[in-house]
């Protein structure tokens, strides 16, 4: 795959969501992890179908209902269903993640 995590920013014209994702995209370069950061004005289906047809390895997505949780939702391609996980352990789940 070309990168490794797709970050996906759900009603990014949402500033809360907008300020969120790009604080996890800074963290995930900052730890050389290879990110494509999905923020286009764009439904979730289309973008998830984009990061799948990529063969992107982790999907990572910021929402306005996981904010409102303090949380984030990660799932490997290879997951059938996502898992949503507090916001402060989701870089390391991610690199968890990658790792394995």
């Amino acid at each position: 795959a070309p990168y490794q995590v797709s970050l996906t920013a759900l009603n990014i014209g949402q500033p809360e969501v907008a300020e969120e994702s790009e604080s996890l995209y800074k963290e995930l370069t900052d730890e050389k992890v290879e990110v494509l950061y999905d923020d286009r004005a764009e439904s979730a289906g289309v973008k998830f179908n984009d990061a799948d047809l990529l063969g992107l390895p982790v999907r990572l997505v910021v929402s306005p209902r996981n904010l409102k949780q303090n949380a984030v939702e990660i799932k490997q391609r290879s997951d059938s269903t996502p898992a949503t996980v507090p916001r402060d352990q989701a870089i390391e789940q991610v690199k968890a993640l990658l790792s394995t």
